[in-house]
This record gives structure tokens, sequence and C-alpha cells, in this order.
């Protein structure tokens, strides 16, 4: 019906969805069409039409026009006949027209809304000619104003009704009629808005065989429902939309989606939008797509058909902007039915889900993190895509999991668990037995005020082993936790010394020849080495105490066998006294008196190491001198007696702590490195293979890094001697790798923990992969950590294994203890007078992280793995919440990583999460991003040199702080779709894949008011071939599902 040119136009279709130019038929000089409506009037079996021609005096875009109904008889050859007039009254101003056999005659008779007058009209079919009575008319109510009506049996009398939609003053108004055509006074229903009624529908929404009417509000943006009671009265009005300046205008009814339940589309002139309404048979409407129909183009009328004969319906609209007819063609999308819900118990505030078997029978099962019950709540799948009731797994108390995801972590065929905890600043391993049942949590520290909030995992360094990167959001970080075989220590197994004060240093021997490992132990303050042989069931039995001396302090001991009588002797370094003391073995376990040797009056010889430093096969010695800042060569005589023959400065002030030594310039004679805590150095003396010595030479080990010990060893396969140093103050370890000519690289710091203090390092191949790792013992933690060596000179950090609550260990020692073939951790605790045994008992999968600073105030709150820049190394990618980006670290295929780069987006844009895919088949991963505080997510394709070449934003609609983005293909079209949680508006929107890097069709879920979904998970349910969707919501504290429907 064109109202502004007077005519109606008829496009003929070509039957394959497109049609013929169109054809008009005049309607009348100013008459104004407004609706029109079609049948069969006249039994010649050709379709008809009836218009109604409108007189708008109140509408700004009317005319004054004819005040009747036109109607045109069909002819055979598909054109009408001249245009048949009937009054429907003077200044009537018929604005909408509907068809019914009202009076049982099997013709067809017309009603009219009059707008003008107040007034319903009603002209009966006269004749099988196709014609008709004059108008009867009931009047609606003084200033009704009414627009449409619609027709049918309200009050189940068999006879029709007619209902009618008065727009002043705001009332749904019924005409019950009598079966001859003839109708009773109108009866009024209110419809709860003080805006105006404007078009009105009929249909059984909630499948009872009652009829319901549906409405529009347009100036509210209400959409309402009076579910019919089958009496001809209604239910007060249920509000199945409320978006203000939507202006939603006309409604259709149909089975959209062939579930056999009504749904309704809806045309939004305020908005230029299509919106579709989903129906279950149950009364509620729920909104879950809309599609644009262009700028301005003011989309007024709708309906829908199947054009191309391809049994899916499309949509129709009247567009006023530009004056023409829009067809929009279904782009297949997945529907789903209404969420089921599982409860996550009360207050659980559940924030991220994750799918998979873990009870090995083929369906989907859902694992949870429930941050406010300090829990991971799992639902085990059932035949149909629904749940049992949740298990209840609970980690530590004040723990708060953030993010879970599963995945064979240790790759033994069995499903497992893998979480992180804000509160307790953990990342936990559920290791799963594939019967539903799982071991007992690992916990894994991510940093003291981390705070991690995001996890994912991948194989960073191509070694076939799972990695774990973390988002760190209170410490501005990322860590990534290496998969590795690292070993597993029991608690420790405690010795208690009696009378010893302050033990500080541990060597472990054979001291009894009767293949049982034994200990001798040095206490600083009670000046005495304390001896302990190992028995046959594995315990050990302090037999002998040896004093070194009033006031001799001892601080290291070594053991070996000096004088060449296979038995095992006892070197120790006495600073109070200025001596070295040895105690010769007599191989049953006890020992000679200890004799002295002097290094110097003040000297105080904290640490000695051996070499045959001129190259007479006789073993001699080196006394590190911490108050002398000096180094003393003691020479080894014919008769087994140490001579002092030199000292070499190590400078002032220095403080020399510990030495080793080692062919550092492979010239084929023995150097000395020691380790300078007051200047925060290594100082090497290149040998001369005569005893004597070139002056020190220094490298930096960082600083105030304050160094306590040192040790050599080829790190990175080189045939090049590698130094690491334990630095106190810096709480790192420092790697300075050998050149070769007794110089150094730069100084490489691993972190041995905060507020470690490491104190004492030794390196040893530990795993027997041969690789050498490097044992640190750290005195303030309590605790050991080993940083495990890749042969390339680069580490992988263990957890700290515990020496005991405030043992503080000084020293340590490596032998395997007990015969299992594994190397055991021995340690001195100076703080407990204790000596502990730390038992390997197999591997575990990780240690501790590596960290990757993201810039002060970034907030990252989550992290993807992917080639970004198709290099074939894997990169991190992390969405900065604080500083409104995203970071990326381009990787170097060895698990190592560059700076991040910071990619800006919109200012206040609050990246909240990140994950990747192939969105325009063209193998180059696509980043996806939500903007949760601009309501938007953004697509970056193309990156090039810190840059993205294709920036796609996609609204996700007014206030709706789109968060977690899963990607899946959700309609089985081969292409990428994206599902996002809507905290905000309590939705979920789907996003569907065009293949060519864009998306379409957006199709909203509403969950319920204020659930706040946070976390969801594509999979498919119920083993139908369609993804389904399950979603965590933090306020509704239950798990819902979104099945699709076939």
């Amino acid at each position: 019906a064109n109202s502004g040119t007077n005519n109606i136009g008829i496009f003929i279709s070509n039957l394959d969805g497109t049609f013929q130019n169109q054809q008009t038929y005049s309607t009348g000089d100013k008459s104004r069409p407004y609706s029109l409506a079609t049948n069969y009037f006249n039994d010649d079996n050709y379709l008809d039409i009836a218009v109604a021609n409108y007189d708008a005096h109140n509408i700004v875009t009317a005319n004054p026009g004819t005040d009747g109904a036109g109607v045109l008889l069909g002819q055979k050859d598909g054109s009408f006949s001249t245009a048949i007039t009937y009054s429907t009254g003077n200044n009537s101003a018929p604005w909408f027209i509907a068809l019914y056999d009202l009076n049982n005659d099997n013709r067809l008779d017309i009603v009219s809304a009059n707008y003008g007058t107040a007034s319903i009209g009603v002209l009966l079919g006269y004749d099988d000619a196709g014609t008709f009575a004059n108008v009867t008319t009931y009047p609606t109510g003084a200033d009704s104003l009414p627009y449409t009506v619609a027709i049918s049996d309200l009050n189940n009398d068999t006879y029709p009704d007619i209902v009618v939609s008065n727009s002043r003053p705001n009332l749904i108004g019924v005409f019950f009629g009598y079966g001859n055509g003839t109708f009773g006074i109108i009866k009024t229903y209110s419809t709860g808005s003080m805006s105006s009624c404007i078009f009105i529908v009929l249909a059984d929404l909630n499948s009872d065989t009652k009829l319901d009417i549906i409405a529009t509000v347009p100036l509210t943006g209400i959409i309402i429902g009076l579910l019919g009671n089958g009496d001809g009265s209604f239910q007060s009005p249920i509000t199945y939309s409320n978006q203000p300046a939507t202006l939603p205008f006309c409604i259709t009814l149909v089975d959209y989606n062939n579930d056999n339940y009504y749904d309704m589309l809806v045309s939004n002139y305020g908005t230029d939008e299509i919106l579709i309404f989903l129906g279950y048979g149950n009364g509620s409407l729920i909104y879950t797509r809309q599609y644009s129909t262009g700028s301005n183009t003011i989309p007024y009328g709708l309906t829908v058909a199947d054009l191309n004969d391809d049994k899916q319906l499309e949509i129709i609209v009247a567009l006023r902007g530009p004056g023409s007819v829009g067809i929009l063609t279904e782009y297949y999308v997945a529907n789903f039915t209404n969420q089921t819900t599982y409860s996550t118990d009360t207050v659980a505030h559940p924030t991220s889900i994750a799918v998979g078997d873990f009870n090995n029978d083929n369906k989907t099962d859902v694992v949870v993190a429930n941050s406010a019950s300090n829990s991971l709540g799992i639902f085990f799948g059932l035949n149909n895509g629904t749940f049992s009731e949740q298990i209840i797994y609970s980690l530590t108390n004040d723990s708060n999991p953030q993010y879970v995801i599963t995945d064979d972590i240790n790759k033994d065929g069995h499903l497992d668990i893998i979480a992180v905890s804000s509160g307790s600043n953990t990342m936990s391993i559920i290791l799963g037995y594939s019967n539903g049942t799982f071991a007992n949590q690992i916990i894994y520290s991510t940093g003291t005020d981390s705070y991690p909030n995001a996890i994912v995992m991948s194989d960073l360094n191509n070694d076939n082993r799972h990695d774990l990167i973390i988002a760190n959001k209170e410490s501005d970080s990322i860590g990534i936790f290496f998969g590795f075989n690292y070993l597993y220590f029991q608690d420790p197994q405690i010795y208690p010394i009696p009378n010893a004060l302050n033990p500080y240093s541990i060597v472990v021997s054979n001291f009894n020849n009767d293949n049982y490992l034994d200990i001798a132990v040095a206490s600083i303050n009670s000046n005495d080495i304390a001896i302990f042989l190992g028995q046959k069931n594995g315990t050990f039995t302090l037999i002998a105490t040896y004093i070194t001396g009033n006031k001799s302090n001892p601080t290291m001991l070594s053991v070996r066998d000096l004088n060449n009588d296979n038995q095992m002797d006892i070197i120790v370094a006495n600073p109070g006294n200025d001596n070295i003391g040895v105690y010769y073995g007599y191989g049953n376990g006890s020992f000679a008196n200890m004799i002295a040797y002097p290094t110097g009056n003040g000297s105080d010889p904290r640490v000695m190491a051996f070499g045959d430093f001129n190259n007479d096969n006789l073993t001699d010695m080196v006394s590190v001198n911490a108050i002398t800042n000096s180094i003393g060569i003691l020479l080894r005589q014919n008769d087994g007696s140490f001579l002092l023959t030199n000292t070499f400065s190590t400078g002032v002030p220095s403080k020399p702590q510990a030495a080793t030594i080692d062919d550092f310039d492979n010239d084929g004679q023995l150097d000395i490195v020691v380790c300078n805590s007051q200047s925060s150095t290594i100082g090497i003396f290149l040998g001369y293979g005569n005893g004597s010595f070139q002056n020190q030479v220094t490298y930096s080990t960082g600083t105030q890094a304050n160094p306590e010990w040192l040790a050599s060893g080829d790190f990175n396969n080189d045939n090049r001697s590698d130094v690491a140093v334990a630095n106190y103050f810096t709480n790192t370890i420092g790697i300075l790798l050998g050149l070769g000519n007794g110089s150094f690289d730069t100084v490489t710091a691993y972190s041995s923990g905060d507020g470690s203090t490491p104190v004492c390092l030794t390196i040893i191949d530990i795993t027997n992969d041969n690789f050498l790792d490097v044992v640190v013992a750290n005195f303030a933690a309590s605790s050991i950590i080993i940083l495990y060596g890749l042969g390339d000179g680069t580490f992988l950090l263990s957890k700290p294994y515990s020496t005991g609550i405030q043992s503080s260990p000084q020293s340590l020692a490596i032998a395997d203890m007990n015969n299992d073939g594994q190397l055991d951790i021995i340690v001195a605790n100076f703080q407990s007078n204790t000596i502990g045994i730390l038992y390997a008992f197999g591997y575990e999968l990780f240690g501790s992280p590596t960290k990757y600073l993201t810039n002060d105030g970034s907030q990252p709150n989550s992290v993807a793995v992917t080639d970004i820049n198709n290099d074939g190394s894997l990169d991190i990618l992390v969405a900065n919440y604080g500083t409104d980006s995203i970071g990326i670290f381009l990787g170097y295929n060895n698990g190592k990583f560059n700076t991040m780069i910071t990619y800006s987006l919109q200012v206040g844009s609050k990246p909240f999460f990140i994950n990747v895919g192939h969105f325009d088949n063209d193998n180059i991963s696509d980043i996806v991003v939500s903007n949760s505080e601009t309501d938007n997510i953004a697509i970056l394709s193309h990156y090039n040199n810190g840059t993205f070449t294709t920036i796609m934003n996609y609204s996700t609609g007014t206030r709706s702080r789109p968060y977690t983005i899963a990607i899946g293909d959700l309609n089985n079209d081969n292409q990428l779709d994206l599902a996002i949680t809507n905290s905000g508006t309590g939705n979920i929107l789907l996003l569907y894949g065009c293949g060519n890097g864009t998306f379409t069709n957006a199709t909203s879920y509403p969950l319920g008011y204020n659930y706040l979904p946070y976390s969801l998970a594509i999979t498919n349910l119920n083993q139908d071939k369609w993804m389904d969707i399950v979603i965590a919501s933090y306020n509704a504290d239950h798990i819902q599902t979104l099945v699709k429907m076939c």
C-alpha cells in the first residue's frame, strides 16, 4: 500500500526468490492507502485485494483522502479490476482492515479500524460477486483513536470477536460477536502503559487453546501480552520488551524456527531493525536476534513467506524511508532451546566453566569454578544433554577460584582439571582417573599478590609437554609454567642434632665402608662436627661428635681422600681460629684428631676449595678469607701437610664468600673464581699451573646482589665452564656463561622466590638427563629450589620444597640416600638445629612460573596463545584491562619471549577477554577481544610489525558489558562463530561468521535479570552433531545450558 502515491504495488514472483518490477493500481486520488488484505472475495479462484484508504488529519504526512475501502478483484491474467469503493463513514480515516467471515455465510467480511471517527466499521460480504453491504460502525470510546483490529473467537462461543487497539485512552477493546455479523458494546482492557497502543495480533502463545493478545506501544518501546482465560477475559499484561526509543510498530506471529510454537517478528522503526522473539509454548517470547534494515529505512509493515521454496521463511518488510520493499533472506543460524539450569549451591558465584568427559562415558561433563564457596563444581552428563547434581571438589579456604580449564595434562589418557585461584595466589592441578574421581590437588604458587585471573595451555617450546600461561592481574605480569620432569620431593625427614648450635655445613659420604651413606654436619656456634651413620633400615644414628676447637666457628665441610688410603677424610674451615682442619678417616666411621693448617692471622677462612694448582698430582687447597679480602693458596706437601704459599687480594671491600675451581680459559691449567659479597661480583684468578695466579678480574652479579655462594659447570654444552651464584639480597640465582677465554657474559638472573635469601647452591645433573641443574638452599624462605637445566644455558625453576617451618637451611648436599636410583637432598638447618632429608619420589609436572611483565597498571585479565606473526613460533596475547590495550609477546620457538609489544584499543574500553581463531580462512590467526566498558567486541586481523591492517568492531548492546568469548561452528556451515557473555544485560549474544572475517545475524538469548553471566563453553551435549552452549552466571549461582534445536 503506497500511501504517498495513492496506489498499491504488486511484485510478481519469478519463483526463485526474485521479483519483477512493481505493477501499480490506483486507489483513487488522494486516497492515501494505509492497509491492505488479500483473499478470495468472489469464488473465481483469483486472489482479490481490499485496501483501507486513510484520512489522517492528525498525522503530518497524511493528506485528505476518500474515507473508504477499495476492493480490487483479481482477473485471470493476474491483473486487477478497477477499484470498487465502499465508504467507511465521513472522516472515518480507516487505518487498518482485517478480513473474516463474521456471520457464517461463507463470505468474507471486512472490518476497518476508523481512526477518525473512534469506531470500527463492519462491511458484510453481500453476494458471490465480491460486493459488500454498507458499513455498520461500532464506537470504540470517546477520543479512542483505534489503530488496528484482529478477529477470532476469544470466549469459545464459536462466534468471531473483534479486538481493537486504542491509542487513546491506551486500552485494548473487545467486541464480542453474536455470530450474525453484529457485535455488542466494547469491553476494554488496560495495557498497563501511558502511551499509545498501536499494533495488535492474536495467537495461542502458551499452548492452552485460549487466544492471547500481543500489542506494540511504540512511544515507550514496549511490547506487551495479555494471556487469555478462554472466556473473553485476560490476565494482567506481560512485558516482552522494554527498549525506549526503539519504536516497535508492526508484529507478525509465525512459527519461524519450525518448533511448532509461535514466534514474534517486530519492526522497530526507531532503530531500523527487525527483531525476532522465539516462543516456547509457555507464554514467553524471548528476544534472540535482530536484523538491520539499513540506516533511515524506517521499517513499518512486515510479513513472512517462503519466497524461494527452500523451506526457510523470508522476511518481507515495507521500508518507508526509501519507499521500497525489503526482503531479508535468512542466513542460517543455530536456534537454541530455553536454558536449563543446574544449581551450583547457595552463594557460589561461579566465574568460569569448562567441559570434558571425566568418567569416560562419551558424555559431556562440566566443571565450574565457584569463587565464593572456594570449590569446583562437577556436573556429570546424562543421556539427553542434562546433568547430574553437582559434586563439590573443595579447594583451600579463601582460595577464590577464578578460572578453570580441562585437558590431559600428564598425558596418561585421563582428563584432568586445572584451576587458578586469586585469593590464594595459586594454581591447582587435579589429576583425573577417568572414572569420575580425582586425585588430591597439587598446588603451585603463582607469586605473592599475583591474583591469577585466567589460564591457557599450549606447548610453547616444542618439547611435547603442556605449558600453562597465567594472567596475573595484580602483579601486572604473565606467568608461564613450563611442563618438565620436575622431581617430586616428600616432606623432609628430620633428625635433631643433640647439643648443636646452628648447623652450618653438611656433607654426605660412606665413612664406615658399609655401603650405606653417612652424614657429617658442622655447627658454627657449638664448634663441633656431628657424625650420623646410615643404618640398614634407612635411618641415621648419631655416633660421634668432634670438637673443631674453642671459638673455631666451623663454616664449611668437605670430604675427600686426602692421603690416598681409600678412606674418606673430612676437611673443615674454622674462621674463628684462622685455620683449615683435617680429620683423617679410619674407615670405620671414626676419625683421627684434627690437624690444623693456618691460613694467616685474621684471615677468617669461611670456605675452601680443592684442586691440583701446580700439577704435582697432589690435591691443593684455596681458602676464602672474608675478613682480609683475599684468597690463600695452600699447596699440598710430600708429607701430606698443607703450606700457605701465597695470597691474592679480592679487592677492598669485597668480602669473598666462596670459591670454585675449574679451567675457565681452556688452557689446561686450573683457575679460581670467587664470589665477592660486598662488591657484588665474581672474581677470576687465572692459573699459571705452578701454584701461582694472575690478579683478579671481576664481573658483576647484579646491583647490590651480595652473592653468598657459587659453583661452576658447563650449562650450555659448549665445553666452556660457566658459573652460578646465589645472590642473597636480590633473591636470585645469577648465571654467567663462560666465553672460554676466562671471561664471562653478562649475568642472567633467575628468581629464587620473594624474600628467599639464597645462601648455598650445588650443581649436579639431578634428573639424569645429561643437563646440569642447580640446587639452591633458601635461608629465609626455609626451602629448596632447583633450576633445571635445558642444556642451552637456560633453566626452568622448580616450585619451592619446604625444609621445615623456620628451619633456615644453610647448606645442602646431594646423594641417593635410600638407593632407589633418585638423588635426594640433605640440608643443615641453621635455626632448627636439625638435619633434613628430602627424598625424591618420582616426578611432577610443573615448577615455579617464569614471569614476564605487562607494564605497570596493565591488570592483565585474559591470555591467549597463537602464532600471530606466522613465523612458526607461538606468541602470547594478553588483554590488558587496566591500560585499554592488547599485549603481544613474540616467541622464539624455545620457550623464550620478547618484551611486550602494546597495541592500544579505544580509551576506556577495558578489554576483559581475548581469544583467537581463523575468521577469514587465510590461515593467519585473528584476534577477538571483548571491550567491557565500550559494549563491543573488536576483531583484529592481519598482524604486521606491531599493527593490524584490519580492525572491525561489533556492538554487543547498550550497557551489555561483554565478558567471555567462545569460538565454534554453531550452525554447521564450517565457519567460526562467536558466543559472548553479556554480563550487563544478562544474555548470551551469538554472532555468526561469514568466512571473510565479518560476522552477522546477531542473536541474543536472555538468561535472567541480574544473572551476570561470566563464562561459557561450546560443546555437543547430546551427541546430535550440533554444538550447544553451557554458561556460568556469577549472580545466578547455577549453570545453564542452551541446547541446539533440531
